[in-house]
């Protein structure tokens, strides 16, 4: 890998992990392209410590009330009876990610195999992108009952569990964690909203975690490329985040699920053809 490679796929990376297009899907995809056959899965996952920094940049203001709300309840010793919605709201994103983190602990060893088949991309894609867009069009038909001023810890555990799903290459973190809102009756911004934030400290934990295990057979090299990588998904990401609400909110799913069918139907043609 070169540095000329490190910026696109940076550019891949952070304007797809938040469109429900599956970003490591993408980088896969992308990696391929260039000729690189061995998915590098310590540059694929630390470079998404750029789009966690555009995400934590983005919502700076939300994150810093969330922040004030959660040492309120705090100093309330967590005496979730005398504290208000927005002081239980931090805490339950917490909890809301243990599902996500549950999975992706117990399929740990099976994540970086998933990287390197193309057709589990393939299929993933498909299957996922009808998926999503069912669960809007099933939202669309009941009343949007629930806002971010309702949401419970169960809504969020059910979106929680929704981005564990991820864990599989093609199918996307902050699409699949969306439906999981769709499917609890959310409307489609404050789903969009929830899952980036959610998104937040489960993208933190899965860098660390290979920042940790892995950083000792990193070389030099690799280090600063994946810097490089870091660096344009930070910038690329911030504007990813403001597109994908706007496009989310005013078009739904569909453009995607036709985009994710067409993509997953190619990559499956090149797959019968002997691309791995």
């Amino acid at each position: 890998m070169n540095i000329l490679q490190a910026v696109i796929l940076g550019c891949v990376e952070g304007f797809t992990e938040f469109l429900p297009i599956s970003s490591t899907g993408h980088l896969i995809i992308a990696q391929k392209l260039m000729g690189l056959t061995e998915v590098n899965t310590f540059f694929t996952d630390v470079i998404q410590s750029g789009a966690i920094l555009a995400a934590v940049f983005y919502y700076r203001e939300r994150l810093k009330k969330i922040y004030a709300d959660f040492r309120s309840l705090a100093s309330k010793r967590f005496k979730l009876k005398k504290a208000t919605h927005d002081e239980k709201l931090g805490l339950y994103m917490l909890i809301g990610i243990i599902p996500t983190l549950i999975i992706a602990f117990v399929f740990r060893k099976s994540i970086d195999q998933w990287q390197n088949n193309l057709s589990i991309v393939a299929v993933s894609t498909i299957i996922f992108g009808i998926v999503f867009y069912a669960f809007e069009f099933w939202q669309q038909q009941h009343k949007r009952v629930v806002t971010i001023k309702s949401v419970s810890l169960k809504n969020l555990l059910i979106m929680g569990l929704f981005q564990g799903v991820a864990i599989i290459p093609g199918v996307s973190r902050s699409g699949a964690t969306i439906a999981g809102g769709l499917s609890q009756k959310i409307s489609m911004k404050e789903s969009v909203d929830i899952a980036f934030i959610m998104g937040i400290p489960v993208l933190f934990i899965a860098t660390l975690y290979k920042l940790i295990t892995e950083i000792q057979h990193a070389n030099t090299e690799i280090i600063l490329l994946t810097l490089v990588g870091a660096t344009v998904s930070f910038i690329t990401g911030l504007y990813s985040i403001k597109m994908t609400l706007g496009f989310l909110t005013k078009y739904g799913f569909r453009p995607f699920m036709i985009y994710r069918v067409l993509l997953g139907f190619t990559l499956l043609i090149l797959v019968f053809n002997g691309v791995k």
